[in-house]
C-alpha cells in the first residue's frame, strides 16, 4: 500500500499492474471470487496503455482464469484473444487457459490441440504445475473427454517442476481423486479425496479444498455413507461460500441429494453422477 501511494504521489505506476494482481491473489486466497476478479481487472486497467508485455500478457491470463471459475465463458474467452499468442505460446499457462476454454465450450477437437501443446511444453520445462494440472482435468471431465482420454493425457505429463513428489502434492492427490470418481471407483477416489484434504496445509486455495470436499462427499454418498457427506458438503459451503461457477454448482448438487434442498429425482436406471448431471 504504502508502495502504492508513493509511486501515484509521483505520477509513476509502473507497478500499479503487479500491485492489483497481488491483490487478485490475495481475494483468491482468501475464497472471495468477486474481489479477484475486481482486483485483476484493475491490473489489466493499469496497462492499456503501455506495450505488451509478458507480465501485461499474464493479467488478461489471470483475468480469464478468474471468469471462467465464474462461469463466464464468453469473457474469459476475450481476455484469452487479447493476450499475443507469441507471449504466450511457449508458456503453460497460456497452453492451459486455451484447454480450459475448449472444455468449457465442450469442443473436443480443440481439446486435444491445446492438450498435446501443455504436454510438449511441460516436457520442455521439465515439469507441471499442479494446480495449473488440477484446474485442466477437472475442465476437461466436465467438458466430455472420456476418464480414459484424460488419463492418458495425464499420465503423460511430467512431475516435479521444484514442487514435492506425488504422493506428497495435494493438487495431484486431488486430480487422481477425480480421474477415479470419473472412472467410478468411489472407494479409491474417497482415499485420495482424503489425502488431497490431509495434506493441503497452505499449499490448497479454498475454492479447490472446496471442490476436495465436495469430491469426498460426492463420493461417500455412492458408498451408502451419507451422514460423513454432509459433513464434507458443510466444510464445502464454507470454503465456497465467496465462489462461484462450476464449483458451487457442483456443491449445490451434493447439498440436495444430502437433505439441503431439493433433490434431483429420476428412474432408478441412472447412476448417482448421472443424477447430477441432469441436476446441473
Amino acid at each position: 500500500v504504502r508502495m502504492r501511494g508513493a509511486t501515484e504521489r509521483a505520477g509513476f505506476d509502473l507497478f500499479a499492474g503487479s500491485y492489483w494482481d497481488g491483490l487478485a491473489d490475495l481475494a483468491e486466497w482468501e475464497g472471495d471470487l468477486g474481489a479477484a476478479l475486481t482486483c485483476v481487472e484493475e491490473a489489466l486497467r493499469s496497462q492499456r496503455n503501455r506495450v505488451r508485455s509478458a507480465k501485461g500478457g499474464w493479467y488478461g491470463a489471470h483475468a480469464a482464469g478468474l471468469a471462467l471459475e465464474a462461469g463466464e465463458v464468453d469473457r474469459a474467452e476475450s481476455f484469452f484473444a487479447d493476450i499475443d499468442p507469441m507471449v504466450g505460446s511457449e508458456a503453460q499457462w497460456w497452453c492451459g487457459l486455451g484447454l480450459h476454454i475448449a472444455a468449457r465450450r465442450h469442443d473436443l477437437e480443440a481439446m486435444g490441440r491445446y492438450a498435446a501443446a501443455l504436454t510438449t511444453v511441460a516436457i520442455k520445462r521439465g515439469g507441471t504445475d499442479p494446480q495449473l494440472v488440477h484446474d485442466v482435468v477437472r475442465a476437461m471431465l466436465l467438458g466430455g473427454a472420456s476418464p480414459n482420454e484424460v488419463w492418458a493425457f495425464f499420465q503423460g505429463l511430467p512431475v516435479g517442476f521444484g514442487h514435492p513428489a506425488p504422493e506428497d502434492e495435494p493438487y495431484i492427490q486431488l486430480v487422481l481423486a477425480q480421474l477415479l470418481e470419473a472412472s467410478g471407483d468411489y472407494e479409491k477416489a474417497l482415499g485420495r479425496y482424503d489425502a488431497a484434504i490431509a495434506t493441503a496445509g497452505a499449499r490448497v486455495r479454498p475454492a479447490a479444498l472446496g471442490t476436495a470436499h465436495v469430491g469426498a462427499g460426492r463420493s461417500l454418498l455412492a458408498l451408502g455413507r451419507l451422514g460423513d457427506a454432509k459433513e464434507h458438503a458443510a466444510i464445502g459451503a464454507i470454503l465456497l461460500a465467496r465462489w462461484g461457477g462450476t464449483r458451487v454448482e457442483e456443491l449445490a448438487v451434493l447439498e440436495r441429494r444430502v437433505g439441503g434442498g431439493v433433490s434431483a429425482e429420476g428412474p432408478p436406471e441412472l447412476t448417482p453422477r448421472e443424477r447430477e448431471v441432469a441436476a446441473l
